[in-house]
């Protein structure tokens, strides 16, 4: 983009409030399904309750940006029959809160930095951090030789 004599150019990738929107669900999704498998594979409800907090916050912002799709329309608490790794699945939580704060990051830009959106990245940010804690807490992971 040229503005006047100089140049700026432009990285990442902008997003409309649609595709932020996506994104913030997608990552709450994909977090909440984590710590199914956690809470199945460590058999502690607080996993669980987590994973319901999850899907409660990821029905509320699909119905804020009046979403009408069938994967949204409702809360999904089924546990998972087959589990994955325990490690794959914190990896998981983590990545998904990522995507979601990221997310809330852009929708905080598009509303001028409304309490709503920076509420959530807090909170989001808190969840993730004591998630990295706990997976720490394991012990160091261990990556099998190819």
């Amino acid at each position: 983009m040229t503005i006047g004599k100089d140049e700026f150019e432009l990285s990442g990738s902008l997003m409309s409030e649609l595709q932020s929107y996506e994104r913030i669900i997608e990552g709450l999704r994909m977090a909440s399904d984590a710590a199914k498998h956690i809470a199945v594979i460590k058999e502690d409800q607080r996993w669980t309750r987590i994973a319901h907090a999850l899907c409660v916050v990821q029905k509320a912002i699909a119905d804020r940006a009046r979403m009408n799709r069938p994967q949204d329309s409702e809360i999904n608490l089924d546990l998972p029959a087959e589990t994955m790794p325990v490690t794959a699945a914190f990896i998981r939580h983590i990545d998904g809160l990522a995507q979601a704060i990221g997310g809330l990051r852009q929708m905080a830009t598009y509303h001028r930095m409304q309490e709503f959106w920076l509420k959530w990245v807090k909170q989001l940010e808190d969840m993730r951090s004591k998630a990295a804690g706990l997976m720490q807490a394991r012990g160091p992971l261990v990556v099998p030789r190819r």
